[in-house]
């Protein structure tokens, strides 16, 4: 009975030692793991700030990159995002100020939240009273119409007028050197197939148009591009910053890239409704000459 008691004791001891040594063993672990975890951590937040400050970095470059291309073109950028009054009040363009008052009150009884109950409402008449203030008044219109003439809800008269120039320019000088080449291709005798070919390959004037596009505005367009893209990088890295006075440079630097990004789009708009007049005017003329080589074979 006695030896029964101290066998029963001995096991007791050593399944205790056992589970003594098991809890020991996950404790170590744990501490294992918590130090892997916080180098973990510690890793994540390092790379996070190497990326922001790439992207601070980033933004700077990419924003001296726009501006200088824009300002090759004569676009003032200051400019570009200037609310149109004009459109505000259902106007175009004009110096009549009982045009403007008309369209005003117009406007204002359309809108005021005492008729209209839509949740925009108050919004817009503020909008309408803005613009109200500054056209009825002589002095700030002359003011306001000279910075809209630069640049305003548009890339202003002189960079449409720059755009187009260097644009028709590269394109001219594209079609003369096709032209030229087109002409030693077919001055000896060949087969119809070819001379076809080589028709084709000269009438493709939209291929021709699109490497001129490029050549003049791709850089700008690039540049642009670039800044949407780090506008949505910031996004990101912003959701995922939990450092308060890192959440605060991410926000700052976002508001910079987000009105970066609205200037280019605003060029962009511009650019884009330069283009398409400049190829509604060439397609006339290079399709009839395309019609023309293809009926002289």
């Amino acid at each position: 009975m006695g030896s029964c008691c101290a066998y029963g004791a001995q096991k007791q001891k050593k399944e205790c030692l056992k589970a003594l040594k098991s809890l020991a063993l996950n404790i170590h672990n744990m501490g294992i793991l918590s130090y892997g975890l916080e180098k973990i951590r510690r890793f994540g937040a390092e790379a996070r700030q190497k990326r922001e400050a790439k992207l601070f970095a980033d933004t700077e470059a990419s924003e001296k990159r726009f501006v200088s291309e824009a300002k090759r073109f004569d676009i003032d950028t200051l400019n570009i995002n200037l609310r149109n009054y004009y459109e505000v009040l259902g106007l175009r363009y004009t110096s009549d100020q009982k045009s403007i008052k008309e369209a005003y009150i117009k406007s204002i009884k359309q809108y005021h939240p005492d008729i209209n109950r839509d949740k925009g409402a108050t919004k817009r008449t503020g909008e309408i009273n803005e613009a109200y203030a500054v056209l009825r008044d002589k002095k700030q219109k002359k003011e306001y119409d000279s910075r809209l003439s630069m640049g305003g809800n548009g890339i202003g008269k002189d960079a449409a007028r720059s755009i187009s120039n260097e644009l028709l320019k590269r394109y001219s000088e594209m079609r003369e050197r096709d032209f030229e080449e087109f002409n030693k291709r077919v001055s000896a005798p060949q087969h119809k197939d070819s001379i076809n070919a080589a028709i084709e390959e000269v009438a493709d004037w939209n291929r021709r148009f699109n490497r001129a596009v490029n050549n003049t505005v791709g850089k700008l367009r690039d540049y642009g591009r670039d800044l949407e893209r780090l506008e949505a990088l910031n996004r990101s890295l912003l959701k995922a910053e939990k450092d308060e006075e890192r959440q605060k440079k991410l926000r700052d630097n976002l508001v910079r890239l987000e009105g970066l990004v609205k200037v280019y789009r605003e060029v962009n708009k511009g650019i884009s409704a330069i283009i398409e007049k400049i190829a509604n005017d060439i397609a006339t003329g290079e399709n009839n000459i395309a019609s023309r080589l293809r009926r002289a074979i």
